[in-house]
């Protein structure tokens, strides 16, 4: 109970649009999905992810139940399939950290794009092989522009770090540096490339 209070006091008070996020959900092809988390610094300070999930319309599906018999019929294959199946990828529509700051220590792959990522998640924190990657998801997402960032992080050999504001041009950034961005938006990444190093944490300020 405490924690549905918590997420009642983070959708009033930290989305930036209330009324616009209701209209993405109530449809019966939609699931929402609001994930609670602990930046890694304080365990007070939590933050919450959004996503969405809908299923392909467009295929002849047709979805039917709530519970443990949930499941679906294609009447273009005239087959019956679990309900889960029948649903498309995640997309994340809102992504809110305490004071607008992203941190990492790389518990987990929470915040990693796991398909676009080569280096290895370990207990030390993301390893570099020769010449590999490691790219983030959308870390920050709150119907805002995105114009300045700060990443700093700490690792052991040479990492080369880029953000992107709008997903689609990643710019380089100095670690530590206020980063203005040329190409704006409103969903924050990164991506960092290194070889035999090992980044042990990493924090974004957002628009400071």
């Amino acid at each position: 109970m405490s924690e549905i209070k918590e997420l009642g006091k983070m959708l009033g008070k930290d989305m930036s649009d209330q009324d616009t996020i209701k209209t993405q959900f109530g449809y019966g092809d939609t699931i929402a999905f609001f994930e609670l988390f602990t930046d890694q610094i304080n365990l007070k300070d939590r933050g919450l992810r959004v996503q969405k999930q809908a299923y392909d319309t467009t295929s002849g599906v047709s979805l039917w139940g709530f519970g443990s018999a949930d499941g679906y019929y294609d009447w273009g294959s005239g087959k019956w399939g679990t309900r889960e199946d029948a649903f498309l990828d995640k997309e994340i529509i809102r992504a809110i950290h305490p004071n607008k700051t992203y941190i990492d220590k790389f518990q987990d792959n929470f915040w990693l794009n796991t398909s676009s990522t080569n280096a290895s998640l370990t207990d030390d924190g993301l390893v570099f092989g020769t010449n590999q990657t490691a790219s983030s998801s959308i870390v920050y997402m709150n119907n805002e522009p995105i114009t300045t960032a700060k990443l700093t992080a700490t690792s052991s050999g040479t990492i080369g770090f880029l953000m992107s504001a709008d997903g689609t041009n990643y710019e380089e950034c100095e670690n530590e540096t206020i980063h203005t961005f040329s190409s704006t938006g409103s969903t924050l990444y990164w991506r960092a490339t290194g070889s035999n190093a090992t980044l042990s944490s990493i924090k974004i300020e957002i628009n400071i």
